[in-house]
């Protein structure tokens, strides 16, 4: 089969006014050739033998990656990889990667200016939202905080139902020891338990318990400027990563079980990959540089435990996440102040005397009572409703006829 640049070079030299033998000469073809190739003409193009088509090791799990990436919106190749590999799938990334790319939403992308530091100077903090999901037989909101150091690319996450004040520090407390340090420097965005908001000359107020804690652990908060979260874009992009790389299938009975995933998930995935911008595995980079550069840990770690003022029931509780926990019976009535530490415990504080240690039931625990006994334990003077028993008044006795002299108007001898 003749290519069709050989069809153009025969005519050209027959236009020339070669000669068929000439022709097939220069060119070293058969005379025959060189007839036949004039006939047929300079449209006739050159067509390769149609190939049978080789199968693909992909094939029969692209109708599943059909379903996963335009159905359920999985659009992270390595989810689905982990996925069809646990069905059989034997072949390569890079050709998964391939079919997946025209399935997914394109993104219109915006220019932003990479901002980087040193090691050990920064870190940057973000919540993620996750949903609503049934635990402990209640539906309650799912949060997950994010904290990644910015040199290395290291990454903390911890999933939790609230994201008060003492929370958000108890998750920060957990990622230094994660980390091994605290950074100089932590970014946030605008949230009400960092910063308050920003006075008239554009100076940010503080939240003083936060501003303690982190003057504490020796680090400068830090918050982007209004409208400018992509300054905080290496959580920002972690959160988005951790939703469609670890999220995806996961399936949990708790909070403990699911950050014990999670946990895996950084140390055998999250923190051991290539990282996408520095190239390098996160792990690494913080073990052979980054550790050593961050400020050493605190002892003893902040006290991060909830107060709270309650109110003592007439029959001698105080009520804490549905669980009612028992109080002398002195304080019925009263406010007291609770405080749920840490560790575990619930302290009932009297002005800054002790008066109940209990400790805390579990969240999968409702509506159950805790009694220490001696807590309602009565004085022997005392009926069990609290009411005193007093002495029998003295009457005085009287004639029936001075009742009789009331009752005709006169009067009292």
């Amino acid at each position: 089969m003749y290519r069709g640049e050989d069809v153009l070079k025969v005519r050209e030299l027959y236009e020339k006014g070669l000669s068929k033998t000439e022709i097939a000469r220069i060119l070293g073809i058969d005379r025959k050739t060189v007839r036949r190739l004039l006939e047929e003409g300079p449209s006739r193009r050159y067509e390769r033998s149609a190939q049978p088509k080789r199968a693909s090791k992909l094939d029969p799990y692209k109708e599943y990656i059909r379903q996963r990436v335009v159905d359920d919106g999985v659009t992270n190749a390595q989810v689905i990889l982990r996925e069809i590999r646990s069905q059989g799938y034997e072949g390569g990334y890079t050709i998964l990667k391939d079919f997946m790319k025209p399935l997914r939403p394109q993104r219109q992308s915006r220019f932003t200016v990479r901002y980087e530091t040193e090691p050990g100077e920064q870190a940057q903090v973000d919540w993620g939202y996750f949903g609503r999901y049934k635990l402990w037989g209640v539906e309650r909101h799912l949060w997950c905080f994010a904290m990644v150091l910015s040199w290395s690319r290291m990454l903390y996450i911890e999933f939790v139902c609230e994201t008060q004040e003492a929370i958000l520090q108890r998750c920060h407390i957990h990622a230094f020891e994660y980390f091994q340090g605290v950074p100089k420097r932590i970014l946030y965005d605008n949230m009400k338990t960092v910063a308050i908001g920003r006075f008239e000359d554009g100076r940010v107020q503080w939240n003083t318990d936060f501003l303690n804690f982190a003057q504490y652990y020796g680090f400068q908060p830090r918050v982007h400027s209004p409208r400018r979260p992509q300054t905080k874009g290496k959580v920002e992009r972690p959160i988005g990563y951790i939703k469609g790389n670890f999220w995806p299938g996961i399936s949990f009975t708790d909070i403990p079980d699911l950050n014990g995933l999670a946990r895996g998930w950084l140390d055998h995935v999250a923190n051991v990959r290539v990282h996408g911008t520095t190239r390098e595995v996160p792990l690494v980079r913080w073990q052979d540089t980054e550790r050593a550069a961050l400020q050493s840990l605190v002892v003893p770690p902040y006290d991060t435990s909830i107060v709270s003022r309650r109110k003592v029931s007439r029959d001698g509780y105080v009520v804490v996440r549905t669980n009612r926990y028992s109080v002398p019976w002195q304080f019925a009535g009263q406010w007291l102040v609770t405080r749920e530490t840490p560790e575990g415990w619930l302290e009932v504080l009297n002005g800054d005397e002790v008066v109940a240690v209990h400790p805390l039931l579990p969240l999968s625990e409702r509506f159950r009572p805790v009694r220490i006994p001696e807590h309602h334990a009565l004085p022997p003077n005392r009926t069990d409703n609290h009411v005193p028993i007093l002495p029998m008044p003295e009457v005085e006795q009287r004639p029936l006829a001075i009742y009789d002299l009331f009752a005709e108007g006169g009067e009292r001898p």
